[in-house]
């Protein structure tokens, strides 16, 4: 039984080996008729990429029907040909991430030599699909409100808004943490978090995709939102841009007031108007793309880093004046290699870098005036280092007019080092004791205080994600039309971490009791382990876990008007 089970599971797959791979393709289909309603078969249909000039070629069957079961996201002028007939054109078709474009094209007997080009009568829906999605272009961005990060500009999808709370995306009213995010067909969610784990400039980005439902089994692993990013890719013309981001505090509006403990008395709260800090924020960007083989195999890359600044004026917990500075940089690059060698093969190999490196820390603030939060000998000049990056390649091979495979795969890894974290115990004062009797004045601080920032430091929090999906699509014709899609998915999670208190960390409660007892100045708490008594909290370990998918769905067209959309997924 379990062998004949098994050739069952091994025979839909290659039976219905995935229908059109919706993360990296789109596609066009329809039928050629004469004036008369009669159909054409041999008519010769072309679809140019209007932005990169690679041309796909397709012949329209016995029954006059003709398929682009694997384009490129783009938009593209299709015309179709035959000889004593007039051409016809459709002059641009939009197509978007995942999307079935259904053309119908009518030719008239050839009088004379002239095309008919039509500019109106094109589709603008998937009639075959389920799926709610909304897709932003880059066209659209310019148009919009936006960050500097492609997330921002997710929330103008129906549905999408913005977590407060998680610091998230919410879809459909979804948490944050139920989403998946796809770049350049590589799974890049935080695998901790459920929420995004890759930055990415969006000058680097060619179109932004939010599924929110009703999406295909393949998708299967998300109960939110799928949010698909794909990058910017090269054409048949060299071509380059730079371009360059400043702000600064001069250039933002004034600082608002802040709720807060009095650093005297902790039992009390006021609102104060802390002083303005100085920032700048420089991004100088440039990218180039073109041909390495015209019509067939292009190229783009891009370079932005992102340099901010902060400046900050503020006193140490004994009242010393102090100006300390922090840099957070973030190195964004992007590069890629896209094809369309001949009419049955398409792929595209991209990689996205995004390292982060945060170097300084700054005093807590406070009032000119008044005792900071921070010891005079707390070190400062520690630094948290976020390597990011993602690597990942696309092929669909169309086998005839009725069958294609398609393959992807690519690896994400984020990783976070601290350089120059203290190796000592850190006291923390969680109430003030200034002014209280016995104690030294040199040993008063307000509510707040540490003697060091921190010290805690991670020495490794290496994620790692591995995704790897084949699929075949079968197009049939019994009891309508069919778009019969199956495949197999692995997907691996890795985190490898070393993160701990490099010593104990000592919480003290001044003038307080403790379940009704107190010491004479208060109680204090430590916080140990049990594996080493001399640390404070620590995580460490190693391990990976493998998941494997099998699906299987069909788009079933009964008739013009009515589509089933039917999955199974384990």
């Amino acid at each position: 039984m379990r062998v004949r089970t098994l050739a069952v599971l091994l025979g839909l797959w290659l039976v219905a080996a995935p229908a059109a791979a919706q993360e990296q393709r789109a596609s066009i289909e329809g039928t050629v008729k004469d004036n008369t309603g009669a159909v054409l078969p041999g008519v010769t249909v072309d679809a140019k990429n209007l932005s990169q000039g690679g041309v796909a070629s397709a012949v329209s069957d016995a029954g006059g029907y003709f398929r682009f079961p694997s384009l490129a996201p783009g938009a593209y002028e299709v015309t179709a040909k035959l000889s004593g007939f007039t051409p016809k054109t459709f002059s641009r078709v939009e197509l978007t991430l995942g999307q079935t474009k259904v053309l119908d094209m009518a030719l008239g007997v050839s009088g004379l030599s002239e095309t008919v080009q039509v500019t109106s009568e094109q589709p603008l829906i998937d009639i075959k699909s389920s799926q709610r999605s909304y897709s932003i272009t880059a066209d659209q961005f310019v148009k919009l409100p936006k960050g500097r990060d492609f997330s921002t500009i997710v929330t103008q999808a129906p549905g999408a808004n913005f977590e407060a709370k998680s610091n998230g995306i919410s879809i459909d009213g979804a948490t944050a943490g139920e989403n998946r995010f796809i770049i350049d067909g590589i799974e890049t969610t935080n695998p901790q978090s459920g929420m995004q784990g890759k930055r990415m400039a969006l000058d680097f980005v060619q179109e932004v995709q939010v599924k929110s439902s009703g999406y295909a089994a393949e998708f299967g692993g998300s109960t939110g939102g799928v949010i698909n990013v794909i990058s910017r890719s090269g054409s048949n013309d060299f071509h380059g841009d730079a371009n360059i981001y400043y702000n600064d505090d001069g250039l933002n509006g004034a600082e608002r007031q802040t709720l807060r403990l009095v650093p005297t008395n902790s039992r009390a709260s006021e609102y104060v108007t802390l002083p303005k800090e100085g920032s700048r924020r420089v991004e100088p960007g440039f990218g180039a793309g073109g041909p390495i083989m015209k019509d067939k195999l292009w190229f783009f890359a891009s370079y932005l880093p992102s340099l901010e600044k902060f400046t900050r004026s503020t006193q140490f917990s004994n009242g010393t004046p102090v100006v300390r500075e922090q840099t957070d940089d973030t190195h964004y690059f992007s590069a890629n290699a896209t094809s369309q060698l001949s009419n049955s093969q398409r792929g595209k190999i991209a990689y996205n870098s995004a390292k982060r490196s945060i170097i300084g820390v700054l005093p807590g603030r406070a009032l000119p005036g008044e005792n900071g939060t921070t010891a005079a000998t707390a070190l400062l000049d520690t630094n948290d280092i976020r390597p990011n990056w993602s690597l990942s390649g696309d092929y669909n091979w169309v086998a005839n007019d009725k069958f294609f495979i398609g393959a992807r795969g690519g690896f994400y890894k984020q990783d976070q080092y601290n350089e120059g974290i203290p190796d000592e115990t850190r006291f923390n004062f969680l109430f003030s004791n200034v002014g209280l009797a016995g104690v030294p004045a040199e040993f008063q601080h307000n509510s707040g205080y540490s003697n060091i920032p921190n010290n805690r430091s991670v020495t490794r929090n290496i994620f790692g994600r591995g995704n790897f999906q084949v699929d075949g699509t079968y197009y049939g014709n019994f009891a309508g039309n069919h778009t019969l899609k199956g495949g197999v998915q692995f997907d691996r999670i890795a985190n490898d971490v070393l993160d701990s208190e490099q010593k104990n960390l000592i919480r003290i409660s001044w003038d307080a009791a403790l379940s009704g007892q107190r010491g004479t100045y208060g109680y204090y708490q430590v916080r140990s382990n049990g594996v080493n008594p001399d640390q404070g909290f620590s995580v460490e370990g190693d391990i990976a876990n493998t998941n494997i998918g099998l699906f299987i769905q069909d788009a079933w067209s009964v008739n013009s008007r009515l589509t089933l959309n039917l999955v199974l997924r384990t």
